[in-house]
């Protein structure tokens, strides 16, 4: 029998009523950070974040979430050009650890004369990731896709999940052989059907959109947390799949919500493109993701900033974030107890 998610409230008393001596604001960048991804890492002591740059991939560290406002420090751990054979439009880097090694997933154009994204895969030199990445290969040659995130099941088998171009942004999960190539199956596990996912298409825009795919596990229960609508559109928002059982790698085994758990509200928009991790003492699971500081009517591409709050679960083991925090105003940061 399918779990029923609790309706999520407008924001939670406790990120308010419980004192703390660390504080943050929303947006974590004073500029645009669209497609953000953030984590942090217990060996080094930092926070580690990552987005759209569009010309490589840079990679920010703080010790505190709130000190990502100062960018004292970034890297560019990968740059465009003609010795990697990636081009440009480089969207949404996704770090992860597999195995005590650092890999970041995103992709990028594999053309100078045409709009042909594929993605590809960096590979830490250390076991720090501000000592750099080595570029480890195009992933996936034979066609088009954006958005990739990766995933270790209980079967011990290492799994990506994209967006794959092509009459839409559909998403697909694929087997790995290893952390920098693909294995031979595949599957389509979702696209744009449900009547919250075709807001865009409703006003006007032909394209459907299923993307930004990240996985987050609670107890036994698995979910893919994705993006519906086009990431302009003021209806950008953040749907749910959830793994049902059974074959991996079969359609049948995931199930869609038919709602969004998390839309736009308190004065920002188009709220999406989530990435999840850890608070440092690995008690709380926080939610990044980008959104648009104003409505944009027109449905052209608007500046978008990184945000991040906090995660909680009803008593099913559902998740549910509830809507986005206010702009500006100080909340406890990721718990360090």
């Amino acid at each position: 029998m399918m779990k029923a998610p609790i309706k999520n409230p407008a924001f939670l008393p406790s990120d308010t009523q419980e004192p703390a001596a660390e504080t943050f604001t929303n947006p974590i960048f004073n500029r645009t950070s669209p497609d953000p991804s953030m984590l942090y890492d217990g060996q080094t002591g930092y926070y580690y974040a990552l987005f759209t740059s569009g010309d490589g991939v840079y990679l920010h560290r703080s010790e505190t979430v709130e000190g990502f406002k100062e960018e004292k420090e970034v890297q560019c751990v990968f740059a465009v050009g003609e010795e990697s054979g990636i081009y440009g439009c480089v969207w949404a880097p996704e770090m992860h650890k597999i195995d005590g090694v650092w890999y970041i997933y995103t992709s990028g154009t594999v053309s100078t004369e045409k709009h042909d994204l594929h993605l590809f895969v960096l590979k830490s030199k250390t076991s720090d990731p501000f000592d750099g990445f080595t570029f480890e290969g195009i992933l996936n040659p034979d066609f088009e896709a954006i958005d990739p995130t990766v995933y270790t099941h209980t079967d011990g088998k290492l799994y990506i999940c994209y967006a794959r171009l092509g009459g839409g942004n559909i998403l697909h999960l694929h087997e790995m052989a290893s952390p920098t190539r693909l294995g031979e199956r595949s599957v389509k596990i979702a696209e744009a059907e449900l009547p919250f996912e075709l807001r865009a298409v409703s006003q006007g825009i032909s394209f459907r959109v299923n993307e930004g795919p990240y996985f987050v596990k609670n107890g036994d229960r698995l979910f893919i947390i994705y993006s519906a609508n086009e990431c302009w559109c003021n209806d950008y928002c953040l749907g749910v799949i959830e793994y049902m059982g059974g074959d991996f790698l079969q359609a049948e085994s995931w199930y869609k919500y038919p709602d969004p758990i998390l839309t736009s509200g308190n004065g920002n928009y188009a709220t999406g493109h989530a990435m999840f991790f850890y608070s440092p003492d690995g008690t709380e699971l926080w939610v990044s993701y980008h959104a648009m500081h104003e409505p944009d009517d027109e449905m052209k591409p608007m500046p978008r900033y990184m945000h991040i709050q906090r995660v909680y679960f009803d008593e099913t083991g559902f998740p549910y974030i509830g809507a986005p925090i206010p702009r500006e105003t100080p909340f406890p940061a990721p718990s360090r107890k």
